[in-house]
């Protein structure tokens, strides 16, 4: 009796395991089946919800670069006619110059000839000129009109154009206008036109030109049409627009534009897609006359949007049978899970009593003797051999500098994400500390490195659940951010990167200020692996780095021809250095009481054989990358002191020169010792020339540098900051650097007639220079008014083009020639 007892005793826990877990089980199947049921019913509403939103984002989306493009149309035409007029009145000036032995006649006729066949905006566009009395000098549309008296001649609307005209050549010189006037090939119907005049003083001339409104809108929605056209989205989404009478306007198939869509469609479903689209846009439910090849069926479902000022409907759409197929793709996977997922907890539940049930029974007694003498021991041995795992595994994962994961790491931890079946982006952000250089050089490598640890620490606070921040190798970080929804939460997490670099680092005994570049990559939108995507981050990086420091970039398709076109231009640079295509162009600067021309700027400029007249910008910021500025650099040095030397010799009132440094050739170990070499060997007297540092937070890095600015300063240059205001500089700056000059930012005198805070910034900077004794240049003048006000203010130089823009030497001399001959 008390063996069965013991045998029943024994068998209970099995057998009440047992039941427990065949109950366990019935819930589980009861749930996993109402699991699948709803994962199924939100996998569909998700979707549709989320292509619904897609397509509504793309034709929100091109509605807005219309209406931009629309509302921009005006200032485009205008600022197109401002353009051409210049360039006939730099050829009017050009043929007076170059010909002043002959007579008046004589030129005028060579400007008539110049100018007269001149056609622009397909044919549409030409130049006419008027004296101040209202003569016709030229009207190449209407030759019958050319040299008769016009002063009073109206348009339909009434308005005497000329005299207008007149009025606002005397007023300003040059400026805008409207009249109405005949389209060529048609005199009976006027259009509205918008033109640009600007004033020929030596013959008391207007040059003008005009565009037809109308023309210049036309072609303005031509263009976008057929950018609309072309526009894809994945493998068969496109935009299409239809005009108000339902033709078609853009679309993927070029057969079907222009064609009436009331041809395959019924006049209800007609109405109901510009019902919709009228009624602040929705979704309207059809049969798609075009039907990729790709598609089975063509039942669409479309958002469409009206655009009031072109009677446009614009939209864009999905193919229901695409949607249908892509569903049951996810549903039959999410079945499979289910069904992997529930035979795997079945098996596990039989295994599991089977294993308790013996072993329990079984081993309890067996294992129960020997443990106790093993126990300690197997502890002990685990310990240590756990402790030399973890050590191993956390070396082989993880960067000896600071502690963070290494590449390997990354590399596990994405490779996870990227396997994992999901819609979510993953976004990797290349990250790179600007200057870094500079620090381990001014600093030394101990400072260097307590630096990159600073930033780690930081970088490990910003971080989510989900995310990840290794390093890649000397002051590169690569962060992973999963489980990302939205463009917008990736913005977010990377704006973050950016933020920790607001306040200074400590490192040591001091107190750093740093920023970084950051470039960004997405999967699945810019690459399907990790190494695509860190390379796509890194051409990202490299394109922020471009624009300036501090500065976040995401990857765009176009990156990779910029880049290339980038390293093409480092390698034009140095040939273009060997064959002396460089050439120095000079803006004046004037005395602001008497307009004499005291000084000029050298300005570099590239007419590449290859690119043709590059950007300063973009030459001058590659040279800084790849080495090559400290060549130009100096090389730009002597051809300017040679050139103003050879035509203004040493002595009293000789012309100054000024000529901008980058903080790339200051940080050069022998940058002082060579620059006055350079200048020395030309000849011409060191306290006429100015060196011009542009203020930018490097400056915190240059003013270790104090004492070799000053040795400059004693060796008689001068040194001006440029672009006072606009960056990270302070007073504490002018008392520490030995600056002779200060110069206002274009940026500040552009605004100050019409901005009171630009105003007393002006006033309160020109107060400033005097203090300090430092003379006070101010840049960007370019009207009477600006002038006449900075010399109520005493400012010292003015430069801009009121005074003249950069010329050749040739020109610059005729230039001082004839402001001298005005004195």
């Amino acid at each position: 009796m008390n063996k069965n007892l013991l045998r029943l005793i024994q068998l209970i826990p099995i057998m009440l395991s047992t039941v427990f877990t065949l109950i366990i089980i019935a819930q589980l199947l009861l749930h996993n089946r109402t699991e699948l049921k709803e994962n199924i019913s939100d996998l569909r509403a998700e979707f549709n919800e989320r292509q619904k939103q897609q397509i509504k984002n793309r034709v929100d989306t091109i509605y807005q670069q219309v209406s931009y493009e629309r509302d921009r149309m005006e200032n485009v035409l205008k600022a197109d006619i401002k353009e051409k007029v210049y360039q006939a009145h730099d050829i009017v000036n050009a043929i007076y110059s170059d010909n002043t032995d002959k007579s008046a006649e004589d030129v005028h006729a060579l400007i008539v000839t110049a100018l007269k066949n001149i056609r622009f905006n397909n044919g549409r566009g030409y130049y006419f000129i008027y004296d101040l009395e209202g003569n016709n000098i030229m009207l190449p549309n209407h030759p019958d009109k050319e040299k008769t008296y016009l002063r009073d001649m109206q348009d339909s609307r009434g308005n005497y154009v000329i005299r207008e005209f007149i009025a606002l050549m005397k007023n300003k010189h040059e400026g805008f206008a409207k009249w109405w006037f005949y389209k060529p090939n048609n005199n009976v119907d006027e259009r509205e036109k918008i033109g640009f005049l600007k004033h020929f003083e030596p013959y008391d001339w207007i040059i003008g030109s005009g565009e037809y409104v109308e023309d210049f809108e036309a072609t303005v929605k031509k263009d976008l049409l057929h950018w609309i056209s072309t526009i894809r989205f994945g493998n068969n989404g496109y935009m299409f627009v239809l005009d108000g009478q339902g033709v078609i306007l853009a679309h993927q198939s070029n057969e079907l534009i222009a064609q009436d869509y009331g041809r395959y469609q019924t006049e209800a479903q007609i109405m109901e897609m510009f019902d919709t689209a009228k009624d602040n846009g929705g979704y309207v439910k059809y049969s798609s006359v075009y039907q990729p090849d790709n598609v089975q069926g063509p039942d669409k479902l479309s958002y469409v949007k009206w655009y009031p000022d072109w009677e446009w409907m614009m939209g864009s759409g999905v193919y229901v049978t695409a949607m249908e197929e892509y569903l049951q793709q996810k549903e039959q996977i999410i079945v499979k899970q289910n069904r992997k997922k529930l035979r795997a907890l079945i098996g596990f539940s039989f295994v599991l009593i089977l294993v308790v049930g013996l072993l329990t029974h079984y081993l309890r007694k067996l294992l129960a003797r020997r443990f106790a003498q093993f126990e300690m021991k197997i502890e002990s041995n685990f310990i240590k051999l756990k402790n030399a795992n973890n050590t191993m595994r956390h070396m082989a994962l993880h960067d000896p500098l600071t502690g963070l994961p290494n590449r390997a790491s990354l590399d596990k931890f994405a490779q996870q994400i990227l396997t994992d079946d999901n819609e979510k982006y993953m976004a990797i952000a290349f990250v790179d500390i600007d200057n870094f250089k500079y620090v381990n050089d001014l600093y030394g490598h101990t400072v260097g490195d307590e630096l990159i640890c600073a930033v780690s620490r930081r970088f490990e606070k910003i971080l989510s659940t989900g995310d990840m921040v290794c390093r890649f190798g000397g002051d590169e970080f690569l962060f992973c951010f999963s489980g990302v929804n939205t463009q917008a939460e990736i913005a977010t997490k990377v704006t973050k990167i950016n933020a920790i670099f607001n306040t200074k680092m400590r490192c040591g005994e001091r107190e750093i200020k740093s920023n970084c570049s950051v470039g960004v990559s997405v999967f699945p939108d810019d690459g399907q692996t990790l190494e695509v995507l860190i390379g796509k981050a890194d051409v990202a990086l490299y394109k922020a780095k471009g624009q300036g420091k501090g500065r976040i970039c995401l990857f765009e398709a176009e990156f990779d021809a910029q880049l290339k076109r980038q390293r093409a231009m480092k390698e034009e640079l140095y040939k273009a250095l060997e064959r002396d295509e460089f050439e120095i162009h000079y803006q004046p600067q004037v005395n602001a009481k008497n307009k004499q021309v005291i000084s000029v700027e050298a300005l570099c400029r590239w007419n590449s054989p290859v690119f043709g007249q590059v950007n300063p910008v973009e030459f001058i910021t590659i040279a800084e990358k790849c080495g090559a500025i400290h060549a130009l650099g100096l090389s730009v040095i002597k051809i300017a002191c040679d050139e103003i030397l050879s035509i203004s010799p040493n002595g009293h009132g000789a012309l100054e020169l000024s000529i901008n440094i980058s903080p790339i050739q200051i940080i050069e170990p022998d940058f002082f010792t060579n620059i006055k070499r350079v200048v020395k060997a030309t000849g011409i007297d060191n306290s006429r020339v100015t060196f011009e540092l542009t203020e930018s937070a490097a400056i915190d890095s240059i003013l270790s540098l104090s004492p070799l600015f000053h040795e400059l300063k004693q060796s008689g240059f001068g040194l001006s900051l440029d672009d006072f205001g606009t960056g990270f500089s302070s007073l504490s700056y002018l008392s520490d650097l030995p600056f002779s000059e200060i110069k206002i930012d274009r940026s500040f005198i552009d605004k100050f007639l019409d901005s009171d805070q630009s105003d007393s910034l002006v006033k309160t900077i020109i107060a400033i220079g005097n203090s300090f004794n430092m003379t006070v240049v101010a840049e960007g003048v370019e009207t009477q008014a600006q002038y006449e006000k900075l010399t109520h203010y005493n400012c010292d130089l003015l430069q801009g083009y009121f005074f003249g823009k950069p010329l050749r030497l040739n020109a610059l001399l005729e230039r001082i020639s004839i402001s001298q001959i005005a004195l």
